[in-house]
């Protein structure tokens, strides 16, 4: 079990065991060039970590960072025993070969977005996807900029700029999603 906030790796860790994730919400994170940290995907029940398994197979040190989000059950798996899984077993191998096939494709529309999707877009689908279970979001303009790359002062503006529009109320530590078809709207827009 680990506990909510809780480290896996950091850069620089020796990349020792193959994780898959039981229960629970793991972020992993690269830093940017600006020194602020950069999600590179969630992962839920039943994934494993395509960065683990890339420096597994490649046998180098961890250049990102892993956080649970909420407890997290992890199963770790010695590097010894993944490469003689990997081997002999056709399910296992498939298992692997599959997640990281579908989270190679995933990061590279990530990297895509990033590059090419306008701040106010990214920030109207990330509310989107928080607000899905209900319209009030416990979270911070931080951890917003976070998980879509960029500075906490470009995501208070936009937020703000929502709010005069009547999309969202701000709140400290909430935002209220009052508008989801207009976000859905803005997500549209070219």
């Amino acid at each position: 079990m680990v506990a909510a906030g809780q480290a896996l790796f950091r850069p620089g860790d020796a990349c020792s065991h193959f994780i898959v994730l039981c229960e629970g919400i793991v972020r992993v994170d690269v830093l940017g060039p600006q020194g602020k940290e950069i999600l590179l995907y969630r992962l839920g029940r039943g994934d494993s970590c395509v960065v683990t398994t890339a420096l597994l197979l490649g046998r180098t040190p961890y250049f990102a960072s892993a956080q649970a989000e909420t407890a997290a059950r992890i199963v770790r798996i010695p590097a010894l025993v993944f490469e003689r899984l990997l081997a002999e077993s056709a399910g296992f191998r498939n298992h692997v070969l599959t997640s990281q096939g579908r989270r190679i494709v995933e990061l590279a529309a990530a990297v895509g977005i990033m590059a090419n999707e306008r701040i106010d877009h990214r920030l109207a689908h990330r509310l989107l996807q928080l607000s899905e279970h209900g319209a009030s979001v416990q979270t911070t303009h931080e951890a917003l900029a976070r998980d879509i790359g960029t500075a906490r002062e470009v995501v208070s503006r936009n937020l703000a700029a929502f709010s005069r529009r009547g999309w969202v109320k701000l709140q400290r530590g909430v935002i209220v999603v009052y508008d989801r078809a207009a976000l859905r709207g803005l997500q549209q827009v070219p």
